[in-house]
């Protein structure tokens, strides 16, 4: 080989290690079950805060559309009194916008009692677990 041949190489050769990706090590994945700081205790509280606001708003979407519906009646002749229902659109929206907000946070207290409730079976098995073994 000559020498520009040799320089064409090596100068190939280092633009490939400058191309290849510096070796990186493999993340370790978290093992099945093993979710952290996902489960916890505490999530029952939230849960429990959850309902409670669920009901103030299931209480105000009642209040809010009983104040969007309003029926009127009026005076006719011959004895007939016709009766008419009115309905506010702005009432009616924020009566559906508190029913929706009281369903998502019942969906949401489910979600949050089925983890604390996993936080405490894992707890639970932990406890099995040592107790089985002998003190050596």
């Amino acid at each position: 080989m000559n020498a520009s041949q040799e320089r064409l190489e090596s100068t190939a050769s280092q633009a490939d290690e400058r191309r290849r990706p510096e070796r990186v090590e493999p993340v370790s994945e978290p093992r099945h079950g093993d979710h952290g700081t996902l489960n916890q205790p505490w999530r029952a509280v939230v849960a429990l805060i959850e309902l409670v606001v669920a009901a103030l708003a299931i209480w105000g979407a009642l209040w809010a559309w009983s104040n969007g519906v309003v029926t009127s009646t009026m005076r006719g002749t011959g004895g007939v009194e016709p009766q008419f229902t009115r309905y506010y659109g702005n009432w009616v929206a924020v009566a559906v916008g508190f029913g929706l907000l009281a369903g998502f946070l019942v969906l949401d207290a489910v979600r949050q009692l089925a983890r604390a409730a996993r936080a405490r079976a894992k707890r639970q098995r932990k406890r099995r677990g040592d107790e089985a073994e002998p003190d050596g």
